[in-house]
């Protein structure tokens, strides 16, 4: 909300901290299943922790490319400008 009492920091603070506590939770909850099927043998853990594996190899990887700003030539060319001309003002 633009008339919030609320910093933004603050907001970007808890989301990211939510998000963190979410994911450890979430391999918390895979951990732990993986070891409940100990009591039932070694083989239901095994095949518990190669599918735990799969799984936390889909949920880390990025399938979907993130967008890919291209950038024009004047974007190097400003950058080189603009370290030119602070290059310069420390000479003086």
């Amino acid at each position: 909300m633009p008339n919030s009492d609320i910093p933004v920091e603050y907001v970007q603070k808890a989301v990211i901290r939510g998000s963190a506590f979410w994911s450890v939770g979430l391999r918390a909850i895979y951990f732990a299943t993986t070891l409940l099927l100990w009591i039932f043998g070694p083989i239901p853990m095994f095949v518990s922790s190669v599918t735990m594996v799969v799984i936390l190899h889909i949920l880390d990887t990025n399938s979907t490319p993130l967008h890919q700003f291209q950038s024009t030539n004047q974007s190097p060319n400003m950058l080189r400008k603009m370290g030119r001309k602070k290059h310069q003002s420390q000479e003086l």
